[in-house]
């Protein structure tokens, strides 16, 4: 029988952990039902006794595990050839076949490679057409040619780019590469040759690309070889020719192209020298700094990530106070990402809808403000590159102000870039009290750098050095903070009177069972006897917009004198209230006196704050309007009609109200209701309306 592609991606998840699954764990996994998690379980264990394996083994209460012996075996066990491909595997396994043939491929050929049906291949082909206009590129077929896809050399790389990134993503670069050797007999041999000379390319322009770019650098220049043996060659503006001349990595190309000239026996064309310096440009890297950047570059992509911090800070209506390096870091990812936007470049954020969803209110602040990015690049950015930003920007909201207790010591290994790494260490920070993440390093970093720590983090599997290895999601759901959790609790808290318990129950055992792995039950009993709960570490509630702002906070019809007594009449509610402190009234000012009038967010509209610690007391909001404008500025765009006061007790508690309001504001016709309205209740009516 074969594994579809959950079950095996079920089956692979159980060989990478040293503890139990829970079915609750496994549903969030494949996002699948209980039912059909019991159904994967039955059909896994059919496949395990089919092949002389050890079935899953279910611990109740705590979920499924295979015994170690099982573990070695299957991960020996060629999984892939009894593996039945996903209909969206076998559409981008067909473009794969079609981009690199070095010879005829006919419809057999392609039900022979995918082992389907001629109905199911047809199926196919017409799903690749469909997507493949969307790249303007044509897929036809005929009797003396086979299969070709017609279009630019361009956007043929770019969509064969995306459908490597999804095979790649989805199975794992083990499972990618015993499949294409199937179809490229040399390929894991040529794809060694091109990741050294990228290894190489990273010592001469000084930095160090992430695990995966790395990878995917690698993987994108074979095959685009491929593609040049066959006479398929990329066209670059001679405008733009002049632009990447001027760049490092283009030296680091040439010297990369020469060698790929005398290893493969092609003559590069200049041309695709070009095209390889936009890949070098859009690659992400882990210790990129300033002193990589030409003073030129420096200032022009330091002032784009001003402006987007700038407007980050207006619109959430935070105020970071470590701004220069939310710059700094910003601004390793952002050289890149504005390459990869410029260029059309494709990049997959497999955490995209995690983000989204997760931290919406972040994502779609970020989304306001990378206009900075697709102006200067004269393109838009995609979702997967703003999700990345909304990793940067969430990150440090939540590292703000956590230290962690330098109890025992552990290190993250991410093989995903600066960002991803940064939302992972905050939440990791804020699970842990008692433990040092003391850096983040890629895997390759890992694997030979001296170890002296109690534990690793990793969001990639990786080989066990010596202390206990716990992999994760970069993002982590409630569910995986607790079993993370009570995971590594059983090796940082103080274990004496744990162990004590232990031992006690493993004599009761020992003396009315068998027991089969002592060391394993022995680690899961401590699991399971040391269950702490989250005590406020999850998710702060976030109130909506009608919890903030309430009847007795709203004033209409005031007529302050000036700009400072607008801030104040608008913020006397609060202060009546205990809400706040009178230095805060201060700092709102002050601020406006040192930064101008950043408050003012819209036409007629100011949002006033300051930062929690300068007076708040408790997270609320205050509504003014005025009979008549004062204006913030000598500029007519900074008279303002409503003043909305925020006073944030951190950097995330308000953003679900302050998202909604901003939805209100950005109708017109909203904005002019209230100025113009003499009734509370209306506006009280129109702040329900939002408040959804």
């Amino acid at each position: 029988m074969s594994l579809d592609q959950r079950s095996s991606a079920i089956l692979r998840a159980l060989t990478k952990t040293s503890s139990c699954i829970s079915v609750e764990e496994l549903m969030k996994f494949a996002h699948v039902s209980k039912r059909t998690i019991y159904y994967d379980v039955k059909k896994i264990n059919s496949w395990l006794q089919e092949t002389g394996l050890y079935p899953l083994q279910y611990v109740r209460g705590a979920g499924y595990f295979l015994d170690e012996e099982t573990k070695r075996s299957v991960e020996k066990e060629e999984i892939i050839s009894s593996y039945d491909y996903s209909p969206r595997e076998r559409v981008a396994w067909t473009a794969i076949i079609i981009f690199i043939r070095e010879k005829e491929i006919y419809l057999h050929d392609l039900m022979m490679y995918l082992k389907v049906s001629r109905n199911t291949m047809l199926d196919d082909v017409k799903k690749l057409k469909k997507i493949l206009s969307a790249f303007q590129l044509e897929l036809r077929a005929s009797k003396t040619t086979g299969y070709i896809i017609r279009g630019e050399e361009e956007q043929k790389r770019k969509s064969l780019s995306c459908f490597l990134q999804e095979i790649i993503v989805k199975e794992g670069r083990e499972g990618f590469e015993e499949k294409l050797a199937h179809y490229a007999p040399s390929f894991l041999e040529e794809l060694t040759t091109m990741f050294a000379l990228f290894i190489e390319s990273e010592q001469e322009l000084s930095l160090k690309f992430t695990d995966d770019v790395l990878y995917m650098l690698s993987v994108n220049t074979l095959l685009f070889l491929k593609r040049m043996k066959r006479g398929k060659w990329i066209k670059i503006d001679s405008v733009e020719k002049n632009v990447l001349k001027e760049t490092k990595e283009f030296q680091s190309a040439k010297t990369i192209a020469e060698k790929l000239s005398k290893k493969w026996s092609i003559l590069f064309q200049e041309d695709e020298v070009y095209y390889l310096t936009t890949h070098l440009l859009g690659s992400k890297v882990n210790d990129f700094t300033t002193h990589n950047l030409e003073q030129k570059d420096f200032s022009f992509f330091r002032t784009i990530v001003r402006s987007m911090v700038t407007d980050f800070q207006k619109y959430a209506c935070v105020m970071f106070r470590n701004e220069k390096e939310v710059e700094h870091n910003l601004l390793i990812h952002l050289r890149p990402a504005f390459y990869r936007v410029k260029y059309g470049l494709p990049v997959d954020n497999p955490l995209s809808h995690t983000i989204q969803s997760t931290y919406k209110d972040v994502y779609n602040i970020t989304k306001k403000v990378v206009h900075h990015v697709e102006k200067a690049a004269h393109n838009k950015m995609s979702e997967d590159e703003i999700a990345y930003i909304a990793i940067h920007f969430g990150g440090w909201m939540r590292k703000e102000g956590t230290v962690p207790a330098k109890r025992k010591k552990a290190l993250i290994v991410c093989a995903s870039g600066v960002g991803t790494s940064r939302m992972l260490e905050t939440q990791l920070y804020s699970l842990f009290s008692t433990v040092d993440f003391q850096t983040t390093v890629s895997l390759r970093e890992y694997e030979t750098m001296p170890l002296h720590v109690d534990f690793v983090v990793s969001t990639v599997s990786i080989p066990n050095r010596g202390c206990p290895v716990f992999l994760v999601n970069p993002i982590l759901t409630e569910g995986e903070k607790a079993s993370l959790l009570k995971k590594v609790s059983t090796i940082i808290e103080d274990g004496h009177v744990l162990s004590h318990s232990v031992e006690g129950i493993m004599d009761l055992i020992r003396e009315h069972a068998k027991i089969q792995d002592e060391k394993l039950l022995y680690q899961k009993l401590k699991e399971h006897l040391y269950q702490p709960i989250l005590h406020g570490k999850g998710e702060r509630s976030k109130p909506v917009l009608s919890d903030l702002l309430i009847k007795e906070n709203i004033n209409l019809k005031e007529s302050p004198l000036s700009w400072q007594e607008a801030i104040r009449y608008a913020a006397i509610p609060l202060l009546e209230n205990g809400d706040i402190q009178e230095e805060y009234i201060k700092a709102m000012i002050k601020n406006v006196e040192e930064l101008g009038p950043y408050i003012v967010i819209t036409t007629d509209v100011a949002i006033p704050h300051a930062r929690p610690e300068q007076g708040v007391n408790k997270l609320s909001m205050s509504l003014m309007t005025l009979s008549k404008s004062v204006s913030f500025s000598n500029k007519d765009r900074h008279r303002v009609q409503l003043v909305i006061v925020l006073a944030a007790i951190d950097n995330e508690t308000h953003l679900k109200a302050l998202s909604q309001l901003t939805t209100l504001l950005s109708e017109r016709e909203n904005v002019e209701k209230m100025i113009n309205t003499d009734s509370k209740e209306e506006v009280i009516d129109l702040i329900t309306k939002y408040s959804k």
